[in-house]
């Protein structure tokens, strides 16, 4: 009788994105290539929703499970480990083999902790599964003489004090075998048939491999444990034979497992073979990939040519931080400011938007570091978009090494799955560890670096005072980081300000979240006012959706303040009206428009500074009766996202709800999302001989 093996492989986010299956093809197309395994084995389906353990143990009708592979990260250890004990539970002789980042195999209770668990495979798993099924088709269970495993200790370890018996290093597959996703095509085709049947808006995505390995130690990284270490590369015949698949199979999201992509001449081809089965089949929708660190030209290159081709809607500049001593203290290579402004030069030329990574709250960070790495940024000239995360800690990551946690001093909060919780309806019983005190901070000022800043991004990257900060620091020489200050300070932080409410409802959360009573809490923010909103905000989010709600109120705090802080500007009155006008804000209907009246043409002004030198001031502002009409039905870089809310007969807390999810949305798709960006100023006169009608003239624009 044939032995079933199952591989449970949750996904992240299966509401948003169900990816396909990459360990389960993996193990199986390599074990498939030895006779004696390929006939005595049955694959069973893989599990690769979330859900209770009978629930997803309920399609395989009760047959028993020999061996159960668990592919564990952040976001399905605890799915996995649920689905493990009810697994031994009905077969107590399955063999129970666990991997990936998230096992904390140095911790002094792991297989208390875990006992369903009976290995663990460390690094890349072929070699050590095969073997696995290997002894288990012999009748053998001698897992000692397999290389990278890690088993219970003996009674005489334990003794010793030992928690763990780790077996020989670990042996890596140097060269690879026949495409996972061709070897298995038949079934993955049906499959993508069967999710499509489910929930034909679900996108499908798949983790594509081209290569393994990361030359870096990046003190925040496992990729895959194999950071570190020496790349070694898929052959580029079977690369292109998936590309064209993937594109073939229609699927929307394409995600690059490679750490850095870019950091061989020969990935280029890679980014050919995608781009031309795109070309031909009209997919990948997305392709994600991770910018390789030290290889700008190649990758800016590489980024121009995928936004042409509409694989891509921004570059990312993976920075981390901009200040030194915190990217000493992750291990990071410091950033060549020359780099990062010519990168960003060579986006504005391609009209390319730059999305900026950034990690917070980490050793050596602190509140005034943070959020001058986010004013740097400007100063730089990237305004588009940043994206910041939390230190998380995975457990066999550098930060999570015991000397390492003691230099730092280094306090963890252990949290649900708050960072990918969007709907209240989402399993959110998986964890991360995220550092929230070190020498340089307590949780307060944890606390205050995650509400300012996302405050900062919030207005910022939205656009909502993108134009006024960067007028003020080109006219007036304010630097970013005092105009931020001031205006954050007056509009948010003032406890006489109206504002001040956003501001302190996001503090109490994140305060409340971080603080012992956190434990059963998320990171996001549910929407009082739409109680049918299945959907939850980051901070952020939240102070994008009050301000937005009430766009006139809050420009007219903002006018206040800027006032107040630097006197009476003669342009103000102008440059509001444009800020405001250029806004994609609850009230706007493509159906109608938008006719703006300015006196002066700022879009020429602002194209003026694109052009220039980060420092330099840009030519004279031209003032005069202009307009500004807008008609579009679409935002963002691609113009990907419908301005559809005012549909004929919907109630207003639904369009409210449609409008969250198409402009204040999920960071990394909000760039150019949230404002109109290049559009056109015509004098009146112009605007009013064409047919009177303004709208007409800007349509396309």
């Amino acid at each position: 009788m044939k032995r079933n093996v199952l591989i449970s492989v949750p996904n992240n986010n299966p509401g948003h994105v169900v990816y396909l299956p990459t360990i389960w093809a993996t193990l199986k197309t390599h074990c498939d290539r030895f006779p004696e395994l390929r006939e005595s084995l049955n694959w069973l389906d893989p599990v690769i929703m979330k859900g209770a353990p009978a629930d997803l143990l309920a399609p395989y009708n009760g047959q028993p499970v020999a061996v159960l592979g668990l592919s564990c990260y952040s976001w399905n250890t605890s799915t996995n480990m649920a689905l493990a004990a009810e697994v031994k539970r009905r077969s107590p002789d399955c063999i129970v083999v666990a991997g990936g980042p998230d096992l904390d195999i140095r911790s002094q209770d792991f297989f208390a902790r875990f006992p369903m668990v009976d290995i663990v495979v460390l690094r890349d798993g072929e070699l050590a599964f095969q073997r696995i099924l290997e002894q288990l088709a012999t009748g053998m269970r001698d897992w000692n003489a397999i290389p990278g495993l890690v088993l219970r200790p003996s009674a005489e370890e334990r003794a010793k004090g030992r928690v763990v018996h780790e077996t020989a290093s670990p042996e890596l597959p140097l060269t690879f075998g026949p495409s996972p996703w061709l070897a298995n095509a038949a079934y993955l085709e049906a499959l993508m048939a069967r999710l499509r049947a489910e929930n034909p808006q679900r996108a499908i995505g798949i983790p594509w491999e081209i290569d393994r390995g990361c030359p870096y130690a990046c003190s925040f990284c496992d990729w895959g444990s194999n950071t570190r270490s020496k790349v070694r590369a898929i052959g580029l015949d079977r690369i292109r034979e998936e590309a064209d698949w993937i594109a073939r199979n229609r699927i929307q999201v394409t995600f690059l497992t490679a750490a850095n992509f870019g950091i061989l001449p020969r990935d280029e081809a890679i980014l050919d073979a995608i781009v031309a089965a795109k070309e031909a089949h009209g997919f990948p929708r997305v392709f994600i990939w991770n910018n390789a660190k030290n290889h700008v030209d190649r990758v800016a290159r590489m980024n121009a040519k995928a936004f042409r081709a509409g694989l891509v809607d921004f570059h990312i500049l993976s920075v981390q931080s901009l200040d030194d001593e915190v990217l000493a203290a992750m291990n990071r290579k410091q950033i060549d400011k020359k780099h990062l402004i010519a990168v960003a030069a060579r986006a504005r030329e391609e009209r390319i938007p730059c999305v900026a990574q950034l990690i917070f709250g980490g050793p050596a960070d602190t509140l005034d570091k943070f959020l001058g790495s986010l004013t740097a940024l400007m100063e730089l000239g990237v305004h588009d978009e940043y994206v910041a995360y939390p230190f998380d800690v995975l457990p066999n990551a550098p930060a999570s090494d015991p000397d390492y946690v003691a230099r730092w001093g280094i306090r963890t909060i252990v949290r649900r799955g708050s960072v990918n919780k969007r709907s209240t309806r989402e399993d959110s019983a998986d964890v991360s560890r995220t550092i929230v005190a070190t020498h340089s901070h307590d949780e307060d000022e944890f606390v205050e670096m995650y509400v300012r800043g996302r405050l900062l991004i919030a207005l910022h990257n939205s656009g909502l005072t993108q134009h006024l900060a960067r007028y003020w620091r080109h006219r007036h020489d304010v630097p970013y980081a005092d105009f931020y200050r001031l205006l954050i300070d007056a509009v948010f932080l003032n406890d006489a300000s109206e504002w001040h409410a956003v501001y302190r409802h996001c503090r109490d959360h994140i305060a409340r979240f971080v603080g012992p009573d956190g434990v059963d809490m998320v990171e996001t923010i549910t929407v009082p006012e739409l109680p049918d909103l299945d959907y939850q905000l980051s901070v952020e989010e939240y102070v994008l959706y009050r301000t937005m709600a009430e766009i006139d109120r809050f420009y007219a705090a903002v006018r206040a303040a800027l006032d107040h802080d630097h006197g009476p500007d003669p342009h103000l009155d102008s440059l509001i009206a444009f800020q405001r006008g250029v806004m994609i804000d609850p009230g706007y209907d493509p159906a109608e428009g938008r006719v703006v009246s300015i006196a002066h043409d700022w879009p020429a002004w602002f194209r003026q500074l694109e052009r220039s030198d980060v420092q330099s001031v840009p030519a004279q502002l031209i003032a005069g009766d202009f307009t500004l009409a807008i008609d579009r039905t679409h935002s963002g870089s691609h113009f990907q996202y419908p301005l559809n809310w005012h549909g004929t007969g919907r109630p207003p807390d639904e369009a409210m709800a449609l409008w969250i999810r198409q402009v204040v949305g999920k960071h990394y798709q909000r760039v150019e999302r949230a404002y109109f960006k290049n559009v056109e100023a015509m004098p009146r006169r112009v605007a009013e001989t064409q047919d009177s009608r303004p709208m007409e003239a800007a349509r396309g624009t």
